[in-house]
């Protein structure tokens, strides 16, 4: 993107979405942890365990990473989505904040 793309982009109030992209970078470990996690639980399922008798440690863990595996997907579509409507590597400041 140009000076005038920029300066476009500023004056409409945007900022710069590398910080996001940043975040989306750094969260796609959340991928290999749910590989993990649904690892343990088939491991447990054919030891003859469910979700509801597996250890409390576990039940945890799979919840917490179930959560940020969606938080992931949901911040992954909202930047491909104002990138598809924007291009520019530009966003408005409350979806950066």
């Amino acid at each position: 993107m140009g000076v005038f793309g920029k300066f476009q982009a500023r004056m409409r109030g945007e900022v710069s979405d590398e910080p996001l992209r940043a975040y989306r970078r750094a969260g796609a470990a959340v991928d290999a942890l749910m590989g993990d996690v649904d690892q343990r639980r088939v491991d447990a399922t054919l030891a003859g365990r469910s979700g509801w008798t597996m250890d409390r440690s576990a039940q945890v863990e799979a919840l917490c990473a179930w959560c940020a595996f969606v938080l992931q997907q949901l911040g992954d579509a909202t930047l491909d989505a104002h990138e598809a409507r924007h291009p520019g590597g530009f966003v408005p400041e409350q979806t950066s904040e």
